[in-house]
């Protein structure tokens, strides 16, 4: 027979105090947590749960952050670097060090397959912003966990106007700055202790083939090639808020947006030259403005579908549309009202507007346009996109008619109409059904040139349906549906205040085109 090995009795015991480990160590549940990053979705990441108390993967947030993680086994520490600062943690320990400085946990690190976790909470801390410079929050109700990066560059917003392209770059502090020729055409932008979010613009037009913004060397730097070497570039340096903008244009164009408020510090065309040796940071120099208010005050109505009682579509994550619509319109209104615009919004929070009322507001105030911000919705998950409505008794196919019908939905929530108010609708159904749709339909072709151009997302068209918001409007009125909150993707991309601000700045500039075509505020 064979021979039984004398260490068997010990290896036994080994094995059952391994498994007695393995099962004595403690269960860390977990779930998924969506996670965006400067407004783009990086896409879903796992949480652990120990002690009803949430922590997120060392490994994740160096991803997530750009960063590095060294590990440090014999010492029991593990060093997460981001921006050049060190934050070092330890082994099943409440101890964290952010360079020599030391701080608590609030409750210890653990190890779960190979990797460290640490206490959410941490993440949120003013101290990890300062150290990151990455300011995170998170919403416990959509369950999304938002990084966004602390700048004091924003990424370009790009406009284009009658004649000339417009690119404005707003700053949180007074920063010096620097515009080269790299090459034919290629120029850059520097920005002397900038630091912004690196972004490449989905953007092209006459003027500008491409642009993009990134860091380097303790600057922030934005490309942008343009399309003719003939175009000019005229800075102008301007308060409230706080921004650099550049306004390209062919030789002999007026440039102009109509009254941009706040004060021009410089406004002077510069001579772009190739690099020149490193010299004195240029400063802000004062000229005249070149900005002037538009001789007629135009007055437009912005108007946040739903509200109050009436969410609107609810997307996956329970995200609501009333809320989506309302920050896009502040920001559309923000916008004009900088041009010098009479800009009236028919709800500025969370208030229940009856349909009807809110076309009344634009007609009592004699305004020039009505616009409605709303958010799409669909039974079918996978549908995605932009489109934009006018009025009309016939509705341009059956999916426009199905749109129409969800958004007049809100009519429940009004209760019974009066015979006045019955009357009044019918009224100005019958009187201003055709009388401005033609002029309805090219701000539409507008504002839709533009989101194709700026944002990455399909277009479903312009269309044509009886939206019960729209009927009696006695000026150019159009309802935009900027995204499918029923699409988990374009639901976390509603949710971005990066996307709100692109939807909002082609919102605005599809009606300065149709002001500038048409010379109404002269």
């Amino acid at each position: 027979a064979n021979a039984v090995p004398k260490d068997l009795p010990s290896l036994k015991k080994n094995i059952f105090l391994f498994f007695v480990f393995c099962f004595a160590l403690p269960a860390y549940p977990a779930e998924k947590i969506q996670v965006v990053s400067n407004g783009d979705l990086k896409g879903f990441y796992r949480t652990r749960i120990y002690n009803n108390i949430k922590y997120f993967s060392l490994k994740d947030i160096s991803d997530i952050c750009s960063g590095s993680v060294n590990w440090y086994k014999i010492s029991g520490k593990v060093v997460l670097t981001i921006n050049t600062r060190h934050i070092t943690f330890y082994f099943k320990s409440k101890d964290v060090s952010i360079d020599s400085n030391k701080y608590t946990l609030p409750f210890p690190t653990y190890m779960v397959s190979s990797d460290l976790y640490i206490p959410l909470d941490f993440f949120l801390s003013i101290k990890f912003t300062e150290a990151s410079g990455q300011k995170v929050e998170y919403d416990q109700e959509q369950n999304i966990l938002s990084f966004e990066s602390s700048v004091n560059v924003f990424p370009p917003r790009v406009y284009s106007y009658d004649g000339f392209t417009q690119v404005n770059f707003e700053m949180s502090e007074k920063l010096s700055y620097d515009i080269q020729k790299k090459a034919k055409n290629d120029y850059q932008v520097v920005f002397f202790r900038g630091k912004t979010v690196s972004d490449k613009l989905y953007f092209q037009n006459d003027h500008i083939k491409n642009i993009s913004i990134s860091n380097a060397h303790n600057q922030a730097i934005c490309r942008f090639k343009l399309a003719d070497d003939k175009l000019e570039i005229k800075p102008s340096f301007l308060e409230n808020p706080l921004r650099l903008t550049l306004d390209i244009y062919p030789p002999g164009i007026k440039t102009s947006t109509a009254g941009a408020e706040g004060v021009n510090v410089e406004a002077s065309t510069i001579p772009i030259a190739a690099p020149q040796p490193k010299q004195e940071e240029p400063k802000p120099q004062e000229n005249a403005s070149v900005h002037s208010m538009p001789t007629k005050a135009l007055t437009i109505v912005v108007d946040a579908g739903h509200g109050g009682d009436d969410p609107g579509a609810v997307g996956p994550n329970n995200t609501r549309e009333k809320d989506i619509n309302l920050a896009i319109a502040k920001e559309v209104a923000k916008l004009l009202s900088q041009d010098g615009y009479k800009i009236i919004l028919t709800r500025q929070d969370d208030t229940f507007i009856p349909l009807v009322d809110r076309t009344q507001t634009a007609n009592n105030n004699n305004a020039d346009f009505f616009v409605s911000i709303h958010c799409n919705a669909s039974l079918k998950r996978k549908e995605q996109g932009f489109e934009i409505y006018f009025l009309s008794e016939n509705a341009t196919d059956p999916d426009a008619l199905a749109v129409a019908a969800r958004e007049n939905e809100v009519v429940k929530y009004e209760g019974k109409p009066t015979t006045k108010k019955e009357k009044l609708q019918i009224l100005q159904w019958s009187m201003v059904m055709n009388e401005y749709m033609n002029e309805s339909s090219e701000l539409c072709s507008y504002i839709t040139d533009d989101v194709t151009s700026r944002i990455n997302t399909k277009n479903r068209g312009i269309k044509q349906a009886g939206f019960y918001v729209l009927r009696g409007a006695q000026m150019p009125a159009v309802l935009v549906e900027c995204a499918f909150l029923s699409n988990p993707s374009e639901e976390i991309k509603l949710h971005t205040r990066k996307f709100q601000k692109d939807m909002a700045d082609s919102i605005y500039t599809g009606i300065k085109k149709y002001i500038f075509k048409k010379n109404l505020d002269r």
